[in-house]
Parts: structure tokens; sequence; C-alpha cells
């Protein structure tokens, strides 16, 4: 599993990088089976030694490739405003999807996007999906709730306006993160369709 998702974050990060910044040849209008196979031909072109320099960093920057020109992304925190100077600080989550409004998550995802941009950020940590399981987290401002169905629903629109900026978003938190105190030494006790 942890090979999967790290192949997952390269493969993202690699054609984020090409696409934006027209890496050894930009991916642009490219469809789906041209990008796969640009990314194979990167990753064949790349040492062991850059593949794990790609997915690691240096504070909210990935490490550039000059040799493969795959530049440096530039990351920030959110997922309810742009954690990067100053920005617009939206509601919390909860109560954006207690709207249940697909084009309002839309257009905050766009607001996302457009400072991300503006702040030289092409990489946005959001939005964060965890569902709620322990009513006094600490994070249960940035998510959506104790709704799977509500969660995801309302994802899919905020994440669409973030990338029509072309500003990768990045869902955080997918599940069983639902304390701060303690947090890398707790053992969520879940039920497997809870979990599910």
């Amino acid at each position: 599993m942890k090979n999967t998702l790290i192949i997952c974050l390269l493969l993202t990060l690699i054609v984020q990088a090409c696409d934006q910044h027209g890496g050894p040849s930009s991916l642009g209008q490219s469809t789906d089976n041209q990008i796969e196979q640009k990314v194979d031909s990167i990753l064949q072109l790349m040492t062991l030694k850059e593949k794990i320099d790609q997915i690691s960093g240096v504070g909210f920057d990935t490490r550039p490739n000059e040799r493969l020109g795959i530049p440096t992304l530039r990351m920030t925190d959110g997922p309810v405003g742009i954690r990067w100077d100053k920005a617009t600080a939206l509601p919390a989550a909860i109560s954006l999807a207690s709207s249940w409004d697909d084009s309002l998550m839309y257009q905050v995802g766009q607001l996302l996007g457009k400072e991300a941009k503006a702040r030289g950020r092409n990489f946005f940590l959001g939005p964060c999906v965890n569902i709620h399981r322990f009513p006094i987290g600490g994070r249960n401002f940035e998510s959506f709730g104790e709704d799977p169905y509500l969660a995801g629903r309302i994802a899919i629109p905020y994440i669409q306006g973030v990338q029509s900026e072309n500003v990768l978003a990045c869902v955080k938190h997918f599940a069983c993160n639902n304390q701060e105190w303690n947090r890398d030494d707790v053992n969520a006790v879940v039920g497997e369709r809870a979990l599910h």
C-alpha cells in the first residue's frame, strides 16, 4: 500500500510539474494515454535517488530535478483559506458543507486556487475529507462533518474549483485522523463499515 501511495504522489507531482512548467515537453492538452506514456518515460529516466528526492522536499516545496526539467512545486496548507501570508478567511468547512450547495463549493475552490496562484503556490493541501467521529476533534472545523455522502459530494466541486485555476488539490486526512492530542500514538479502533 505504501508503495502505491508513493507512486501516485510521484506521478501527480511529475504530471503537475510538466503540465504547469513545460518540463521535458509540456503535456498541455494531452490525452490520458499520452500523459501516462510521458509519466512512464520520465519515471524510466529517473534514478532511485531522484524518485526519493521528488517525493520529499524542504518545507512546503518539493525538490526540483534540473536534469529532467521538473521544477519545484510550491505547496500551501488549507483547507479553509490559503495559509500563506494574508488571505481570505473562509467559514469552517463543516459550515460550508451544511449548505449542500455544489456551485458554492466550486466558487470556494476557485477562490482558493486563485489565491494560491497569487502567492506563487501551485499545490494546495485540501480539502479535508476525514469523517467526524470524535466531537471534540481538533480538526473537525476543516472537514465536512460526519456524513460520508455529504463529504464526498461537497469535496468534488471544491476540488474541481481549485483545479480550474491550474492548482493541484490534494485531499488530506482520508480516514481516522480524529484527534490532535497524542495523534501520532493513538489507536483508532474503527469497525469495517465505518472505515469504508
